[in-house]
């Protein structure tokens, strides 16, 4: 199997009657339809659109014009293509993006037909996913049974074959149920033979069994803990939920008062402090993170996750614990550093000692710790480092990123690189889509 194929519905549907350039030589109209697909890449990888009610007929089709362009969130173009989607393969990083088809014709009603027309994207798998194949049945459902290996076979005779279907870690998990995935089969043994003798193959994608196991297994755990504690959990889970919403730093003082851990609590009052007017209460923000950090154990915390694997019998409550935990930790510190930083003057020694804390929990380049390691690099004048910060953000880049990076480099004096980013600007953000 190379190919994950899933098959969007158009968001949006227009019909339009053409200029007087686009007129027949008997005096009729002819009518553009715009169709409008959002998809998104989980990675960097190979996409392919295929319409399958168009493609492969141009000029023996009812309609007079098969054309497609794919825009990433920038309204940027990537590609453009037509009825022969074998032609046409975008390589595209992560990210979301949209595909605008065009289909023209004389008459309305045709049109009209194609407003809700399903389009395949072909997404090529990092690595082919191959089956297993057996003999038999009975080989097929022993665990470890023999794999078909080769047969003689005279011309008009037949023998069975047994496919095994993928293993669910197999399957990539961008896949829905209803998708599928396509792949080749060949049945000659000659390696000349076989880039001739193919067959299409395809697989359909089910509904996965793993969610199900896990949700089961965390009611189950919940299930075992006694009625009155799993209502007081529910209840300041609400209360929280609501206090956030409401700004109700009341409401959050007694949830705190009543819980035999405050942790969730003291975030909830951390998260409505960085909302709300944050800059006039930095200091109420900095004692809040602080607040946070002390009701938890990091000794202890640090030392968990140094177990490669934990075999206890509570190991996924613990493992669920210590995850909450250590997001807690995370986002405290981040939270306090851009504080430190959003002073008059920066409290530069402080936030050099955070910034050591945030490093032994996450890396740099992850998307949530780039902004504030970028405000530490700007605090020291290391707009170099800055500048490589912001460009190791994976996906589709933001214009906010890249004018941080024209100015970083305005600050370099790195006049003819400024002006050549500044200059690409206007090409990777254009205001609107162009037109077909």
């Amino acid at each position: 199997m190379d190919d994950l194929l899933i098959f969007p519905r158009p968001v949006d549907s227009s019909i339009r009657c053409l200029g007087e350039q686009d007129v027949l030589p008997g005096g009729s109209r002819v009518y553009q339809l715009i169709l409008t697909y959002n998809f998104s890449q989980a990675k960097k990888g190979e996409v392919r659109p295929v319409a399958p009610y168009l493609s492969d007929h141009l000029y023996e089709s009812e309609y007079e014009s098969q054309l497609w362009m794919l825009f990433d969130s920038n309204k940027q173009l990537i590609m453009c293509g037509d009825a022969y989607p074998q032609k046409y393969a975008a390589t595209i990083e992560k990210g979301d993006y949209t595909l605008s088809l065009q289909v023209c014709h004389s008459k309305r009603q045709q049109l009209e037909r194609l407003k809700d027309l399903m389009i395949l994207l072909k997404h090529k798998l990092p690595s082919p996913v191959s089956l297993d194949v057996y003999s038999s049945l009975v080989q097929a459902m022993k665990p470890s049974g023999t794999k078909f290996n080769s047969v003689k076979l005279s011309v008009g005779a037949s023998a069975p074959l047994y496919i095994f279907p993928p293993a669910e870690d197999k399957i990539p998990k961008a896949a829905k149920p209803g998708h599928f995935l396509e792949g080749s089969i060949s049945f000659a043994k000659d390696s000349e033979a076989k880039k001739v003798d193919t067959s299409c193959m395809k697989y359909i994608i089910s509904e996965s069994p793993a969610s199900k196991t896990k949700s089961s297994k965390d009611k189950s755990q919940n299930n075992n803990k006694p009625l009155p504690e799993q209502y007081q959990e529910a209840l300041r889970s609400f209360q929280l939920s609501w206090a956030t919403k409401l700004k109700d730093f009341q409401l959050v003082g007694d949830v705190e008062k009543e819980a035999t851990d405050p942790m969730e609590a003291r975030l909830a009052k951390l998260g409505i402090l960085n909302e709300q007017d944050r800059l006039s209460h930095l200091d109420d923000i900095v004692a809040a993170a602080d607040g946070v950090l002390d009701c938890i154990d990091v000794v202890q915390l640090a030392g968990y996750c140094g177990i490669k694997a934990d075999v206890g019998s509570d190991a996924d409550a613990m493992k669920r614990d210590m995850n909450k935990k250590k997001a807690a930790v995370i986002e405290s510190l981040l939270v306090k550093t851009n504080a430190l930083a959003d002073f008059p003057e920066p409290r530069i020694a402080a936030i050099d000692d955070v910034m050591v804390e945030v490093q032994k929990w996450i890396e740099l380049k992850e998307a949530k710790v780039v902004p504030v390691a970028v405000k530490h690099a700007r605090i020291h004048g290391h707009y170099a480092r800055a500048i490589k910060l912001l460009s190791q953000e994976e996906g589709t880049r933001k214009k906010d990123v890249e004018d941080q990076v024209v100015e970083l480099l305005d600050k370099l004096n790195w006049d003819h690189c400024a002006r050549n980013r500044q200059q690409w600007l206007l090409r990777r953000f254009p205001g609107k889509y162009p037109l077909f």
